[in-house]
């Protein structure tokens, strides 16, 4: 059994003429999304209403977490997967699924304010009953990790210890047990005889006490050194490093935050056996806390292998997690004409083979782009390098500054475009989350293209004039036509997405951008000094260096270094226009 619709108004940011709809998969469910979208949001609202029958609750409403408080909150939550106990246990909350056999809970939760408190009222099933919040409310529990979490706090010994609820529910009260630590407290009493220093003090207190109790009252006092009742021995157990022995919270907190993850998931199994009825699942914000980026990735990889029966819930600003996830297991938080906007992957229309690509080439890298705004597809190092220079050199008010505007730039790493089209089109498309696409058109070159209108025969790049002749006829490759149609279809069906060609390379649209600047290339391409030398012939002599002796990074580097000195400003370097064509993009709403 796991959640597998959640439904949001009036709660927080939600407005409550709108709903927010977030759908879930059984076991592992990653949230990523920028600060402030709505992840906290989701987890309060499930752990407010899961947990509204339990002592241990830990969300309670307030007038400020209704958008307006003059409506009601309404949180509506649906369970699928279902086995023959959890049908009999919630008897009252079913849905029932004639055709397909596929019974869901649905349980409405519901809160108004009046006079200032906060009024609940709980709906559940097909026919939407008032229920009893108690009844059906005590088989559902969530374990919420709060983002500002000290789990220091949670190793403690008491009534309320973890370890001592898991240990309870494995071992029956028994006296033996009792006896073990009765014995225990005798052989220890009697140590040292009379001279035991617990003895001493035990005796000298009660004579003080008869001296301060009225004569027929029996004030005294017996002074143990472990406790002899069963339950209350189980409060005292204690939990420490294995090699030295030493209290658990000289632990750092990152290897803490594991061991209480651990603790918690250890006693979701021991429940799962022996109260199958009952629906359990671990909500988690940021478990990245504390955590460098290996063992982010190992407490991701455990989770999904390991706990595929118990349903837990993160939300997360790592990218690391992002891109270890399973694909499917990801849930994209975006803003729609500002109203969160939620989409898990598995339920999207991404085509299988392009799943595939994306969950193999989503590196950390890749994957910062589901936090963006703002996201410029490249397709190699140069573009990577020099995009947020451009942007601020272009845009250079500080409030239109690069990481102000909240963009990602993604390197692609060659020209496999078409996954993250399909990843726009199926996960981006009700989003205000704007993408370009800046690619070269690669014209002069591909099968598609006629043998006397290519730039290079047999391996070989033909000579510049040749090159020079045949450049505005050449035709652009069969790949960036493809691109090209592909994402103007998207444009016109109202997809936030543009894309932005140069002629050939970047290197050329650069080298005729800038021509006159020969200081910026004299170092990079021996550059003729005649004056009647034309700009194509420039711009194709750099690219053939750049191409025939790999100088891409070494090229960009020295652009980066040219525009960084405050000396070369004053030459008015030129940025592609192409380039601007696609930062304006991005720029206007």
């Amino acid at each position: 059994m796991w959640i597998s619709k959640v439904t949001i108004k009036n709660f927080r940011k939600v407005p409550f003429d709108k709903e927010v709809v977030i759908n879930f998969k059984e076991g592992l469910n990653l949230i990523i999304g920028e600060n402030n979208i709505g992840k906290t949001t989701i987890i309060d609202a499930l752990s407010l209403c899961l947990s509204y029958g339990s002592v241990e609750r830990g969300v309670w409403l307030k007038k400020e977490d209704f958008n307006n408080p003059d409506s009601p909150i309404e949180i509506s939550i649906e369970f699928s997967g279902l086995k023959l106990q959890h049908e009999a246990a919630f008897l009252q909350a079913l849905v029932i699924d004639d055709e397909e056999k596929n019974n869901q809970l649905r349980f409405i939760f519901s809160f108004e304010l009046k006079d200032e408190k906060v009024q609940p009222q709980i709906k559940c099933g097909e026919l939407g009953l008032t229920s009893n919040p108690y009844d059906l409310l005590k088989y559902l529990r969530a374990i919420h990790l709060q983002a500002l979490r000290d789990v220091n706090l949670e190793f403690q010994p008491g009534y309320k210890s973890r370890i001592t609820k898991i240990v309870r529910k494995e071992f029956p009260e028994c006296k033996s047990f009792e006896e073990i630590f009765k014995d225990a407290n005798i052989k220890a009493l009697g140590h040292q005889g009379e001279k035991n220093p617990v003895r001493v003090l035990e005796g000298q207190t009660n004579q003080n006490i008869a001296k301060l109790s009225l004569g027929s009252d029996n004030n005294k006092i017996k002074l143990d050194f472990v406790e002899q009742e069963f339950t209350k021995i189980l409060t005292n157990i204690v939990m420490k490093t294995a090699e030295k022995g030493l209290d658990i919270k000289t632990n750092g907190l990152g290897y803490n935050n594991l061991i209480y993850i651990s603790t918690i998931l250890t006693e979701l199994k021991v429940e799962e056996k022996y109260e199958s009825h009952i629906f359990n699942c671990l909500l988690i914000e940021e478990p990245e806390a504390h955590l460098h980026p290996q063992l982010q990735a190992l407490l991701l990889d455990f989770l999904q292998a390991e706990y595929k029966t118990i349903q837990v819930i993160l939300t997360s600003h790592s990218p690391t997690l992002a891109a270890a996830v399973n694909f499917n297991n990801l849930t994209i938080l975006a803003k729609s004409h500002e109203v969160m906007k939620s989409v898990l992957i598995k339920n999207t229309a991404l085509e299988n083979k392009n799943k595939a690509f994306l969950r193999r080439f989503l590196d950390v890298t890749k994957s910062q782009m589901f936090f963006a705004r703002k996201i410029i597809f490249v397709e190699g190092i140069t573009e990577a390098m020099l995009m947020k220079a451009f942007w601020n050199y272009i845009f250079n008010d500080i409030r239109m500054k690069f990481d102000r505007q909240g963009i990602e730039i993604v390197n692609i790493q060659g020209v496999a475009f078409k996954p993250y089209v399909d990843l726009i089109k199926n996960v981006f498309a009700e989003t205000d989350v704007k993408s370009v696409l800046i690619t070269d058109d690669d014209r002069g070159s591909g099968k598609s293209c006629p043998v006397d209108k290519r730039f290079i025969i047999d391996d070989q790049i033909r000579p510049t004039h040749e090159i020079v002749s045949i450049f505005n006829g050449a035709p652009i490759s069969s790949r960036a036509v493809t691109l090209k149609n592909e994402v103007e279809k998207l444009n016109k069906e109202g997809f936030r997405v543009g894309i932005f060609l140069s002629q050939k390379t970047f290197e050329i649209e650069f080298a005729l951008a800038n021509e006159k600047i020969r200081k910026l290339f004299k170092n990079i391409i021996p550059i003729a000094e005649s004056s009647a030398m034309l700009k194509l012939n420039f711009a194709i002599d750099i690219w053939r260096k750049i191409s025939e002796e790999d100088l891409k990074s070494e090229f960009a580097d020295r652009i980066l270094r040219f525009i960084g000195r405050a000396s070369n400003k004053k030459l008015g370097i030129q940025i592609p226009d192409y380039i601007i064509r696609a930062f304006n993009f991005l720029k206007d709403d």
